[in-house]
C-alpha cells in the first residue's frame, strides 16, 4: 500500500481517481458499447449479439480471460478470425493482453504499458 501512495503523491491523484483507475482497469467493457460498434461499423457487419447474451457469457466465463485467467480489460475475442461472426459459440471471453497477442495487427508485448508506467516512475 506504501508503494501506491508513493506513486498516487508522484502522479498527484487522489485515492478516490486511483481507486476509479484501477476499477476501470477492471471492469469489463460494456457489452452495449461492443454491440453498439458492431453494428454501427461496416468491418463488423452491422450485426451482433444482444447484450443479455454477452452478460451470460461474461458471467459463464466467471469473468475472466478464458485464455490466461485474468480480469483485466475483458473484451470478445471472434476465435475463427472472422470479424463478422458473432454467434455466441463463436466469441471467447480474452483480455486486452491476450487479445492483442493473438490480433493480426496488434502489439506483442502484453506488458508495455506497465513498463512505460515503471520508467517514469523511475525519472
Amino acid at each position: 500500500m506504501t508503494y501506491l501512495k508513493e506513486i498516487m503523491e508522484l502522479l498527484g491523484v487522489s485515492e478516490t481517481d486511483a481507486i476509479k483507475a484501477i476499477l476501470n482497469l477492471v471492469s469489463p467493457f460494456p457489452p452495449h458499447a461492443t454491440i453498439q460498434n458492431w453494428t454501427r461499423l461496416s468491418t463488423f457487419g452491422h450485426d451482433a449479439p444482444t447484450t443479455k447474451d454477452l452478460w451470460k457469457k461474461l458471467e459463464g466465463s466467471d469473468f475472466r480471460c478464458h485464455r490466461c485467467g485474468s480480469q483485466m480489460r475483458l473484451s470478445f475475442n471472434n476465435m475463427n478470425s472472422n470479424p463478422k461472426a458473432h454467434r455466441l459459440e463463436n466469441l471467447e471471453v480474452i483480455c486486452f493482453s491476450c487479445n492483442r497477442s493473438v490480433s493480426k495487427k496488434g502489439n506483442k508485448d502484453n506488458h508495455h504499458h506497465y513498463k512505460l508506467a515503471m520508467a517514469a516512475i523511475e525519472l
